[in-house]
């Protein structure tokens, strides 16, 4: 039986195929969907999807409950003309669920936290002024290259310093 997710994102490929006058897509192309994302992540995006804080807009759009008006809507799928099919923005699939926990634990501690600000990720601020800044990765080789990028631009910035809270 489908979950939530895998509703939805079903919902999402064929709204963006019909959009970008794609063919529709293989089981193929679903088993790699699943496959990349693990069950996990799936039920939780599903459950939050329940809750209403991810909501489906626009097809293959998103946003997320309580965003400021103008913020979003954002896209888990995009073009990809040379295969004829929807390219799948996997960082989304990160960077949501990071969202939503930071923002959970802001709350309670009286912080904001933002999606996509300051060209970043994910912000949390403090009586409005900026206390971290997240920017959140897919896979550990993106992990690598921004570390790499930060020791070029910051080369005195200890990496390997224990958390300072």
């Amino acid at each position: 039986m489908a979950n939530r997710f895998d509703t939805e994102a079903s919902g999402w490929v064929r709204a963006a195929c019909a959009d970008f006058g794609y063919p529709p897509v293989s089981d193929a192309w679903f088993g790699r969907l699943r496959q990349r994302i693990p069950s996990g992540l799936r039920s939780h995006l599903g459950a939050e999807m329940d809750l209403g804080t991810v909501q489906t807009v626009e097809g293959f759009r998103f946003t997320l409950a309580g965003l400021p008006s103008g913020k979003g809507p954002y896209s888990w799928l995009g073009r990809n003309e040379e295969r004829q099919a929807p390219d799948v923005d996997w960082e989304y699939f990160a960077q949501v669920p990071e969202y939503l926990r930071l923002r959970r634990v802001g709350e309670r501690l009286g912080l904001e936290v933002r999606f996509e600000d300051r060209l970043m990720d994910v912000t949390v601020c403090e009586n409005d002024g900026l206390i971290l800044y997240c920017e959140v990765k897919e896979t550990a080789a993106s992990v690598d290259r921004l570390l790499a990028g930060l020791q070029d631009i910051a080369p005195d910035v200890d990496l390997e310093a224990p958390d300072r809270g």
